[in-house]
This record gives structure tokens, sequence and C-alpha cells, in this order.
């Protein structure tokens, strides 16, 4: 009986041994993916200096969620924590989680922020928007009146308006929302994230009916990054985007000053209007720029 129980325990050391040697082998291959860290909210510089102080002192406490997927371990969960022991070179622990594909590991993803504390409601309209897009496209096309094929007939906004407990008209106006806030911040994940965490003021409302204007967007988010409110962005987009009033100017009554002044700024109008043009790709712009030529011409 000894002797059994001996090549048992030799057994189970060996056991733990492979494993513990796996989870090593795991943890120095962790890679991560900027599709889905675009999911992890940045922290504050004060929020990550208390976390960063708690795993000093207590550990990393939670497990870092990682999908294996084509021999590569990426993290899902815990950026920050990772971050934080990596540079410390902490022990952490590692959880692995099966996804059938990219969509299934962002859908998990998000679900699992909108389950956490101390999210902002601006956040959880984000997440939304950002979730009824993906299931829009799992099905293909738009998503209008499309259905889920599960046999169940339940239109995607409906079936994540109740799992969410909201309406459908808000899963709907979440998407205009995120698609609003994506065109303006341009890429810059601290500008979104501050936003949706309320260190940057912006009107949730006004952002979503502009969901359609991509140059006001575009050109809001350059403001924005650059120091100005958001109303003041919103006004300096609006005046930048705006198409200049030809002049009203006849060659033949104007005197020779107001002559050369109607030409100044027919030409200033022209070159904005070029600007336009080419920036923006705005074909009505180069059209009215052309027409504006004739006006010049006349000037001169």
């Amino acid at each position: 009986m000894a002797k059994k129980a001996f090549k048992f325990d030799k057994l189970v050391e060996q056991a733990e041994k492979q494993n513990q040697q796996s989870l090593e082998y795991i943890r120095e291959n962790i890679v991560i993916e900027e599709q889905f860290k675009h999911f992890i909210p940045p922290l504050a510089e004060d929020e990550y200096r208390q976390l960063e102080d708690n795993i000093r002192k207590e550990g990393c406490r939670d497990a870092l969620i990682v999908w294996q997927r084509d021999g590569k371990y990426i993290l899902i969960d815990g950026h920050n924590r990772y971050q934080i022991c990596t540079t410390y070179n902490l022990p952490f622990r590692v959880q692995l989680i099966d996804f059938a594909d990219e969509e299934a590991a962002k859908d998990w993803m998000i679900n699992n922020q909108l389950g956490k504390r101390n999210v902002t409601e601006e956040t959880k309209a984000y997440l939304r928007g950002l979730q009824y897009k993906q299931e829009k496209r799992k099905i293909g096309g738009t998503g209008s009146n499309q259905f889920q094929k599960t046999g169940e007939g339940e239109r995607t906004a409906e079936r994540l308006a109740e799992q969410h407990q909201v309406s459908e008209k808000t899963i709907r106006t979440d998407e205009k929302f995120a698609e609003a806030l994506d065109k303006l911040t341009q890429g810059n994940e601290q500008l979104k994230w501050d936003m949706l965490n309320k260190r940057v003021k912006f009107s949730k409302l006004q952002l979503t009916n502009l969901a359609n204007e991509d140059d006001i967007l575009a050109e809001m988010g350059e403001y924005i990054m650059n120091g100005s409110s958001f109303a003041e962005a919103y006004r300096k987009a609006k005046e930048q985007t705006a198409a200049p009033e030809p002049a009203a100017v006849s060659a033949d009554t104007a005197t020779a000053n107001d002559t050369a002044k109607a030409a100044e700024q027919v030409k200033n109008n022209i070159v904005k209007l070029l600007g336009q043009a080419v920036k923006k790709r705005n074909r009505s712009a180069l059209e009215q720029a052309k027409a504006l030529m004739d006006t010049l011409e006349s000037l001169l």
C-alpha cells in the first residue's frame, strides 16, 4: 500500500508540475490585440495608480481571461492588471475561455463591461450600440428587419432590448450614438473613454443627432482634441463646413476699390472651397469653386 501511495503522490506531483509549466508558458506568451483592447476603458491616472498600489500590496486577485486561438493566447480581460504585473514581475492567474469566433469574444467583453459597477449611462449606451452593430453583421446586411438564425424569430434589436431591459428604440438610438462617437473621436481611444466616463462634457442627444454628419463630426473631433469644449467645437465645425456665400458683386457698377475688395473675397472663398473639396472629397464644394472662378474673372 505504501508503494502504491508513493506512486500516486508522484503522479500528482508530476501532473501539478506539468500544469504549472503550462500556465507559465501561457503567461509568458500572452498576446494583446488592438481589436479587443478597444473594448477596455483606459483608467484615469489616479485610478491606475490606485490599482497598481493595490496589486503590489495584495497581489493580483482576479484571474486574467485568455482565449487560446490558432496557437496564440489572446488577452480578453485584465489588460491593466497584466500591464502592472508584467512591469513589476508579479505572478497572476489565468483563466482560459473558449469562444466560437472573434465576434463571440467581443460580445463577452461587452457584456462583461456592462456588468461592472460604476459604469456610466453613456458607456452603457455606447456598448449596447456596438453590440447591436456586431449582431447585425453576424446575420448580414444592415440588420434592419433582419432575423437571427435561431428559429426564434426575434429581431436583433428586440432580443438585445430584452437582454438589457431597455426598449427596442433605445437599442437603435444607442447604435447611432456609438457611430457618432466613433466618427468624432477618430480612433482616439483616450478621448472616447474620457467622454464616456464624463471627464469631457458633451451633449449625448446632440451628438447622436449628428450621426450622419461625417464632416461636422470629424471637424469637431479635431477641435476637441485641441482643447475646445463640445459646444465650441460644434460652432467652429459648423462654420468650417458651411459653404461660403458667393460674393454678390457686379463688375459694371462697383468702384475700383470695391472691385479689388470683392475680388479678394471671391479668391478667399475659392481657396476655402478648394480646401473642403480636397480634404473632404466634396464634389459640391469643387463645383462651387469652379462657378466662383467666373465671378473672379469678371472682377479682374
